[in-house]
């Protein structure tokens, strides 16, 4: 008798572990991802070129459309860091959100003048249509190109820099560094300066 109900709550716990089992089947899917890329028109330029960049909505026809704005980054490589062009921006990024469906594709096209010879990288981030940009973080496209002929010296325009760039500048070279600031740091600070002295200056 006493082995008959040992076997009975064997069985008892056997078919309660079967229920639980198939009872906690997750209903929850993963998110899939955005089917969507970038291209350029070409890998290598010249100074004056045009870069036309293009981004495909690869959903399929009952798919999701995406959604962007005119912004990009464009950044060069130098001694290994990727360093921001601001120089090759707009002057003001007009507010369009444009909207492709699955199938389409977007044409920008970014005139490369002045640049010099390197390796460039450029970026663009998309999002689902309906997605919040301050909350989610969307997809960000990135593709390399390389500059073989960059802008002459004597056909860069030249520009009077802000006053406060050399306010800036020269409280900079007069105050005592920190300890442990490198040489790299100091490049990385003055590049950051100018960048953000050109960017200002009115072109």
């Amino acid at each position: 008798m006493r082995k008959e109900i040992i076997f009975i709550l064997l069985i008892a716990l056997i078919l309660s572990g079967c229920e639980t089992e198939e009872g906690n089947v997750s209903t929850t899917t993963k998110k899939q991802k955005l089917q969507v890329s970038l291209s350029l028109n070409k890998k290598e330029f010249l100074s004056g070129d045009t870069l036309i960049l293009t981004i495909h909505n690869n959903e399929p026809p009952v798919g999701r459309t995406i959604e962007f704005g005119q912004p990009y980054t464009i950044e060069y490589l130098q001694e290994g860091e990727w360093i921001e062009a601001k120089w090759l921006y707009p002057s003001v990024w007009l507010d369009i959100a444009y909207i492709l469906m699955p199938g389409e594709s977007f044409d920008q096209s970014i005139g490369l003048f002045p640049v010099k010879e390197g390796t460039y990288r450029i970026s663009k981030k998309v999002y689902a249509e309906g997605e919040n940009p301050l909350v989610n973080e969307g997809v960000t496209l990135m593709e390399t190109f390389k500059v073989i002929k960059g802008t002459p010296e004597e056909e860069i325009p030249k520009a009077e820099l802000p006053e406060e760039f050399w306010e800036e500048l020269e409280d900079y070279c007069t105050k005592e560094l920190p300890e442990g600031v490198t040489k790299r740091d100091v490049r990385r600070h003055l590049n950051n300066m100018i960048s953000r002295a050109v960017y200002k200056v009115d072109r």
